[in-house]
């Protein structure tokens, strides 16, 4: 485990606060964002062990419109134990603007999600982060699966993160 928060890091900390950067955002999208900077103190980063089998998630998805972002955030919403930080967690990530350089996954098992996570790339650096996996399987088998689809995208050179 490593303290030290690399850039990667920082940089999808940031693209994911700003996405209530707007005119009039809601509140309660507010109250979400502050509940997640505030579950970012418990998180650490590591690189990802290539030790570890991948998880057996049965098909993993790219969100690509609304309604996936919506199921994305639904799983994530999941892990958090109160319902007032359920409620604001989805209103926050339910408003995310998809972006090329942070790439948000689901995965599922027949019709039900049971994992989701954000990719983010950036030159030789790969984060995989806000991993969620209820197929009772750990968050870096679902992190590794993910890296096993990223395929090209990772070299001998590439650094790949992983956030639990």
């Amino acid at each position: 485990m490593n303290n030290e928060i690399p850039e990667i890091a920082l940089k999808k900390n940031a693209w994911l606060a700003s996405q209530v950067d707007v005119a009039y955002p809601a509140k309660e999208s507010l109250l979400g964002r502050d509940v997640y900077q505030a579950n970012l103190a418990k998180k650490s980063y590591q690189l990802l062990p290539s030790n570890q089998a991948p998880s057996d998630i049965e098909e993993i998805h790219k969100v690509d419109f609304h309604k996936l972002t919506v199921l994305f955030s639904l799983n994530q919403a999941s892990v958090y134990e109160s319902e007032f930080d359920k409620t604001h967690i989805l209103e926050f990530l339910s408003q995310i603007i998809l972006s090329d350089e942070h790439q948000l996954y689901i995965g599922t098992s027949g019709p039900d999600v049971v994992a989701s996570a954000i990719v983010t790339v950036e030159g030789d650096d790969v984060l995989i982060s806000d991993i969620v996996n209820q197929a009772g399987q750990g968050t870096i088998g679902f992190a590794q699966q993910l890296a096993s689809l990223l395929g090209s995208s990772i070299t001998s050179n590439t650094k790949l993160w992983v956030e639990s």
